[in-house]
């Protein structure tokens, strides 16, 4: 088990499935994403910080580090009195919107490569 299989070994089933299904999104996302845990959160790495899924008492966040550079007319990312990161935000009940996930992760590798290069 790694360390982020350690992490979410004790949450509810629901929000193992959601983190698992978004663990296998951003993955696929990219062969060179790199998986760790800081700040007892899972994060996700390409050429800088790229995004990070943090557990809430009622909800599962997927949050992007350069959130504010990705395209503001995708629907459903939040702000919330934030500078840089936007979410998406995964409830019990609503399941994960892959081609979503898979738009945005292209759209943030994208900045992270832009920005890499500067």
């Amino acid at each position: 088990m790694n360390k982020v299989d350690n992490f979410i070994s004790e949450l509810p089933t629901w929000k193992i499935n959601i983190i698992n299904h978004l663990r296998v999104l951003i993955k696929e996302s990219h062969p060179a994403i790199t998986e760790s845990i800081k700040y007892n959160t899972p994060f996700y790495e390409y050429k800088g910080q790229l995004c990070y899924i943090l557990v809430k008492p009622s909800k599962i966040e997927l949050s992007f580090s350069k959130g504010y550079k990705l395209n503001p007319l995708h629907k459903g990312l939040v702000k919330r009195n934030r500078k840089q990161v936007r979410t998406l935000l995964f409830r019990q009940k609503t399941g994960v919107d892959e081609m979503k996930v898979r738009e945005l992760m292209q759209e943030a590798l994208m900045i992270n490569d832009i920005d890499h290069k500067k």
